[in-house]
């Protein structure tokens, strides 16, 4: 809801967002939904480098 009314997420929400779509608690619908309103709203760098795993992070998510 806060980034289809424009609203920067938090750092934490990103992660968040992005571990849980990792491990499948966000389903695809949910996600393409967000990632329409980052197209529509835009995305600024701050969630380019945190939406963007370092290697081995995502396995570690899906590990633990």
């Amino acid at each position: 809801v806060k980034k289809r009314d424009g609203v920067e997420l938090s750092d934490e929400e990103i992660i968040d967002f992005v571990n849980d779509f990792t491990i499948g608690v966000i389903p695809d619908y949910q996600c393409s939904a967000f990632m329409m309103a980052t197209l529509l709203k835009g995305m600024t760098a701050k969630v380019r480098t945190l939406s963007v795993p370092e290697r081995g992070q995502a396995r570690a998510a899906v590990d633990s």
